[in-house]
């Protein structure tokens, strides 16, 4: 990984700790790991989007208007992606040089595999769908998009 490790730092699991602590935050005021992982999504969405300031941000908020980003570690690499990379870094840079890393971190943390590595973008596919329409969700839409079967 090299320089582009070493600009990182202790950000990697700083990430992952703000994505964990999001996760547990979720499952303790909605009970399930689902909503634990749509309220992470929420939040993560709602901050990148309200901070964007240069196209990387944009591009990852629009990743989530579009249903792309599909769980917790996709959600860590945005943000780190976000809040510590270099303006210039895509994504996909990030995440080819950090997922893995993430993705152990998350485990460490206990939230669990699917939620780590699955797909969960079904789970997503309402709060993508609201997105579109208004990239950032008002307090008032959290709980029900929250707790809405899928």
């Amino acid at each position: 990984m090299g320089l582009f490790s070493s600009l990182f730092g202790g950000n990697v699991r700083a990430a992952a700790k703000s994505t964990a602590d999001l996760f547990f935050e979720g499952r303790q005021l909605y009970g399930s790991n689902e909503a634990a992982y749509r309220y992470t999504y929420i939040f993560r969405n709602n901050t990148i989007t309200r901070n964007a300031q240069y196209p990387r941000d944009h591009l990852v908020s629009e990743m989530f208007r579009s249903g792309e980003i599909g769980n917790c570690t996709y959600i860590t690499v945005g943000n780190l992606n976000t809040g510590a990379a270099p303006v210039h870094t895509h994504f996909m840079e990030t995440f080819a040089s950090f997922h893995e890393e993430i993705s152990n971190y998350l485990r460490g943390f206990g939230i669990p595999e699917q939620y780590v590595s699955g797909d969960n973008r079904g789970s997503t596919a309402h709060i993508a769908q609201f997105l579109s329409k208004q990239p950032i969700v008002p307090p008032e839409m959290w709980e029900p998009l929250i707790l809405r079967k899928s």
